[in-house]
């Protein structure tokens, strides 16, 4: 089970997710799950083109995230700076409209 592609039998759907890679060979995902009780965490995980994306993860590995401000300053010491890019505006559009404030 892989909680990337299988999160619902972790009891969690994915929200959204932000890819900092170039794309070239490698992955560098940041991913936001809710699960049925509201609850948001999320996860990071980086590497080549030959293991999977949170091959070895499971739920124990994630980050409870309560609140919009801790998952943008999760994002800038990720990126190194304070410029948002597209895809972190729209996954914390997408967090605001399921509820996280």
């Amino acid at each position: 089970m892989n909680i990337y592609y299988s999160p619902e039998k972790f009891g969690l759907t994915q929200v959204g997710m932000i890819d900092w890679s170039d794309g070239n060979y490698q992955f560098d995902y940041t991913v936001v799950w809710q699960d049925n009780a509201g609850n948001f965490f999320y996860g990071d995980d980086a590497g080549c083109s030959c293991p999977l994306p949170f091959e070895n993860s499971g739920v124990n590995y994630l980050t409870a995230l309560t609140s919009l401000a801790q998952f943008n300053a999760h994002c800038f010491e990720k990126i190194g700076r304070e410029d948002r890019t597209s895809e972190m505006v729209d996954l914390v559009e997408k967090l605001h409209a399921a509820g996280l404030r």
